[in-house]
Formats: C-alpha cells, structure tokens, sequence
C-alpha cells in the first residue's frame, strides 16, 4: 500500500509524500522492534525537515533506549531536561515529542527527569496523541502512569494506567493495549497483594495475545520475563511438631531442635488455626505448659 501511494504521488510538488509514508512505516518499524532501522529513517527522512528537528531529537531518545544503548538515550534526554524541556517548540508536535521523551525517561529510570516531565503532561492526560493524518498514537495516561510509577506514587499510576486501557479500548490502538497492560501488570505485581497478582496475570495474558496477533516483538521480549505469579513458587514442606520436651522445626529445608516453652505451645493453636482471631484466655488454656 506504501508504494502504492508512492507512486501515485509526485514527491517533487509534494514532498510530505515520503514523510507520511515513512511515518506509517517508521510506526510499524517501532512496533517491530527494529529499531535500528528507524533510526537510520529518522535521520536521514525526519531530518530533512526543519520544523521536525525536535521531533528526530525526541524520537531518537527513545529508539536508542529501546535499541539497548542506554547512555546515549540519556545524554540526548539530559540536554532537554537541562533548561525543564524549555526547548521543545511549542508546535503541533509538542505533545507527541513530549511523550516520546517521557518514555524515554521510563526506558532509562530517570527519576528527576520524570518529575519534571509528570506536571508539564498533566493537563494533556485524558488526550489521546493524534499525528494527522498519519496514525494514532498512546493515551498521555500511557506515559503518566509509567512516570508516576517511577515517581512511586503507586495510587496516581493505577489511575492512569486504568484511564490509558479506556481510552485504548476505544480507539481500537491494540498495539498500545498491550504495552499499557504489561507496564500496568508489572505495577500490580510489585503491591504483593492476591487479588493485584490475579489481575496482573488477565492483563499479561492479554498482552500476550495482542503482542503474537500483531507481532509485537518488543513486547513479546518483555514478556519473556514477566511470568505469572502463580507459577513463581512451589510449595515448601513446613514441619512444627513437638516431641517429648522439645520441638521439631523445618522449613524452606532448614531444620532445628528447640526444648519446649509454653510460647510453643501459642504458636502451635495459632499455626493450625491461620487467619483466625483466637482470644487470649484460649491460648491461655492451652495443654502442654
């Protein structure tokens, strides 16, 4: 279809031709993962535009995160948060560039970047990114939740990363479903609690399916190390048992003998009773002191 409407055109009396094409390959090139490859067409295509300088500069930060070389996406991201991002033009592009620094950010574990990011993107949060007419990108929410995260404002990020999956659903923008939901599943997981480990695992399975149908490779290389919780750990042999005047102990395959004491005796009722109020006069009574 690219060159379909490359040819069809005439890039010398339009030539935003080539730079639409190549901004929906260049989107499909990011979803791929070859990053590479779309940095070589930021430069040499983006760059022979001057009203898009700033868009290559922004673009470039997260394309080398995302290609593993880390330091060079933090030195480009350190020379826009030098003057508080003062220096992205305030053009059509502002917005989009401004998210692509914020995920580079994330990508790198920028801290004080990110707070200085977070309150210049909040009054844009309940937008979505829209280049037009060349695609639509991720939901501001997308980013702002990955940057409250690394803020550790836990309550903000759960907040956005819930408005991003609305707001996905919606625009049917599969391909940012599926990384909202494994940055979204990472958070839960890192709360410790069930019910979010639970939830982390419908949103994993989720971004799973939607990565494979769409052959999102940088998301199928996270989730090669994102693993259900349920699957983490396996059950471990716990041994309290009292012989005589001394007490059997094992567990997690360490063993030990302790002579008895009638705190033993509470610990044992309460063991065997887990989850359950038991009243002090109760433990009193137990047999055995």
């Amino acid at each position: 279809v690219a060159d379909d409407a490359m040819r069809a055109a005439d890039p010398t009396t339009n030539p935003t031709v080539p730079l639409f094409v190549g901004a929906q390959r260049g989107h499909i090139m990011w979803h791929r993962g070859r990053f590479e490859e779309l940095a070589r067409w930021l430069t040499d295509v983006v760059g022979g535009f001057s009203m898009l300088a700033a868009t290559l500069d922004c673009s470039l930060v997260i394309t080398y995160a995302e290609a593993g070389q880390r330091e060079l996406a933090r030195a480009e991201l350190g020379r826009f948060a030098a003057d508080d991002f003062v220096g992205v033009p305030r053009n059509p592009m502002w917005l989009m560039n401004m998210t692509s620094l914020a995920d580079g950010c994330i990508a790198v574990g920028d801290v004080e970047a990110a707070g200085r990011l977070y309150p210049l993107l909040a009054p844009f949060a309940r937008y979505n990114i829209v280049v037009v007419p060349v695609w639509v990108g991720a939901p501001v929410a997308h980013y702002m939740g990955g940057l409250a995260a690394l803020l550790g404002d836990a309550v903000a990020a759960r907040r956005h990363y819930e408005d991003a999956l609305v707001l996905e659903a919606r625009t049917g923008t599969r391909q940012w479903g599926a990384r909202t939901q494994l940055a979204y599943a990472r958070l839960l997981r890192a709360s410790g609690r069930p019910r979010d480990a639970e939830r982390a695992d419908e949103l994993v399975a989720s971004s799973r399916a939607i990565a494979l149908e769409l052959g999102l490779t940088p998301v199928l290389a996270q989730l090669g190390a994102t693993q259900p919780a349920t699957s983490a750990a396996a059950p471990q042999r716990c041994r309290f048992h009292r012989h005589g005047d001394t007490w059997e102990l094992e567990f997690a395959g360490k063993r030990a003998t302790v002579p008895h004491r009638v705190g033993m005796e509470y610990l044992r009722q309460l063991f065997t009773r887990p989850g359950e109020p038991i009243a002090v006069l109760e433990l009193a009574s137990a047999r055995g002191r």
